[in-house]
């Protein structure tokens, strides 16, 4: 059976598909899924001074 969940964060729609026979796998696989987007974001945002990612663009040469 295919479990889906489509959800907004970092300002987009992200569309979760799990194909299981089991849905509270399927639940949990989703709450995981779901839970690495902000997780992601935090890497990723320039609204962040502490972000991994603005460090690298401000690291000295």
């Amino acid at each position: 059976m295919l479990y889906q969940r489509v959800v907004k964060l970092m300002g987009n729609r992200f569309k979760f598909n799990i194909l299981t026979e089991s849905k509270p796998l399927a639940d949990n696989c989703l709450d995981a899924a779901i839970a690495e987007i902000p997780r992601i974001e935090a890497l990723l945002t320039l609204l962040n001074p502490a972000a991994r990612l603005i460090r690298l663009m401000t690291k000295p040469v």
